[in-house]
């Protein structure tokens, strides 16, 4: 909708509020999914303009179906279909993460990128016994540090108790049975 200032000559544009009228009419009824026919982003997110402004379209459709989206969260499709706006749910953004590092991890490039940047970070190298191992010698940091392929922060870092502590027996009723 486009008003005329008066006298002035210049045209404001105003945006319409889109209804689902609006998304119906750029959207596939399939199945029960409603799949978004226009625009979408490089993540395969719907995506429109409204009022001249780009905006995600299962948000719109989330808050025009009479639920509101809390800050922290996204809304997804349900059905696995990124372009549906049907089956909708709103996921915390933490939770989100989590599950695309699981899926990340069950794939074998995925699996392979991680274990790569944890050995840069010094993180696959040392498990438990060789934290212990260097946590009771008496040997100077670099030799450890050479034998053992890690980096010498990695070293310290043991011997300070700053990575790989060593447990607290925690007192419970398992741990007095097991003393008796």
């Amino acid at each position: 909708m486009t008003k005329r200032i008066e006298g002035s000559g210049i045209r404001v544009h105003k945006p319409k509020a889109w209804t689902m009228t609006d998304v119906h009419q750029r959207s596939d009824e399939v199945g029960e999914c409603l799949i978004w026919r226009n625009a979408i982003s490089d993540s395969g997110v719907p995506k429109a303009s409204i009022g001249g402004r780009i905006f995600n379209v299962r948000n719109v459709v989330y808050e025009l179906s009479g639920r509101n989206l809390r800050k922290g969260y996204v809304v997804r499709p349900t059905c696995g279909n990124p372009r549906c706006l049907a089956c909708l749910t709103a996921i915390s953004v933490s939770a989100m993460r989590k599950e695309s590092m699981q899926r990340q991890l069950q794939s074998p490039l995925g699996l392979k990128m991680f274990q790569d940047r944890a050995r840069l970070a010094g993180l696959s190298r040392i498990g438990p016994e060789l934290a212990a191992e260097i946590l009771a010698s008496d040997e100077p940091t670099n030799v450890l540090a050479e034998r053992h392929g890690v980096h010498r922060r990695s070293i310290e870092r043991i011997r300070k108790r700053e990575t790989w502590r060593a447990p607290r027996i925690a007192s419970s009723v398992f741990n007095l049975a097991q003393t008796l």
